[in-house]
């Protein structure tokens, strides 16, 4: 299964259908976020966001640190005996603030353990999990 900004539910491995669904969630998006990591020692990151979308539409700001690939042998079950490659895996959702049409704001993290390279995803949510309305990519130092 693959939800695409909160709001299209696809098939993960129909590739055509997942396009599909990922081209009409950039095509709907109705804000814009600009996000840096401002510093990072030790097991911290501080995170700075700036974001805006539609007028009077509560959402939170959140930010996913994601590690970019992974391997897992898998020793028992349907799998057992495979090696299974996986991608953009979330190792911690933390939100940094809210608004209603605008966030700007700063926050300090733990930085999950990550085996090799990491991005920080931060995004735009509708209240209650609903649409997502801006998205960034920022990969981690």
């Amino acid at each position: 299964q693959l939800v695409v900004a909160g709001r299209a539910e696809v098939l993960g491995s129909d590739r055509g259908a997942a396009r599909g669904a990922i081209d009409a969630a950039l095509r709907a998006q109705s804000g814009r976020i600009g996000a840096r990591v401002v510093a990072a020692s030790g097991g911290a990151l501080a995170i700075e966001a700036v974001a805006t979308w539609r007028d009077g539409v509560a959402a939170d700001v959140l930010v996913a640190i994601v590690q970019d690939r992974a391997s897992s042998r898998v020793t028992r079950g349907e799998n057992a005996g495979r090696t299974l490659e996986h991608v953009s895996i979330v190792r911690s959702l933390n939100v940094l603030g809210g608004g209603a049409g605008a966030f700007s704001g700063r926050a300090a993290l733990p930085r999950p353990p990550i085996d090799g390279r990491g991005h920080a995803v931060v995004f735009v949510q509708a209240g209650e999990g609903g649409a997502v309305l801006a998205v960034a990519a920022v990969p981690l130092p």
